[in-house]
């Protein structure tokens, strides 16, 4: 009960328009370059925006560009071949998940962006 009313105090809605405003900023300013940003579906406020590199090789890049500046990226997950096909283990080496969490500001954002940029730069 007392978790309930937690909750209730909780302003989810000022947190889902926070993270909305990060995700059309980060999506902004990397648009034009050489990554797939993957959309959240309609009316969804994702707490990461996933990315789709070109490849594995390239994926990790702009991992170690962000860990250069102490920024952390989340990869989800590992699949191998074997256990599930070419195609599924293909698109676990080249996703890269954004945190758009609602405690970043769009100075934060847009240094996200900046990095990114510059790594995809850097890979062609």
């Amino acid at each position: 009960m007392a978790s309930a009313r937690r909750l209730a105090r909780c302003p989810t809605l000022s947190w889902r328009k926070l993270r909305a405003r990060n995700v059309a900023i980060l999506r902004a300013g990397l648009s034009g370059h050489d990554v797939r940003v993957l959309e959240p579906g309609p009316g969804a406020v994702p707490l990461v925006l996933p990315l789709l590199a070109e490849d594995g090789a390239h994926r990790e890049r702009l991992r170690q560009a962000r860990i250069a500046r102490r920024e952390f990226s989340t990869v989800l997950w590992h699949l191998e071949a074997r256990e599930v096909g070419d195609e599924a283990a293909s698109l676990s080496e080249q996703v890269l998940c954004i945190q758009v969490y609602q405690r970043y500001e769009d100075r934060d954002m847009n240094q996200v962006a900046d990095v990114l940029r510059e790594a995809l730069m850097k890979c062609r």
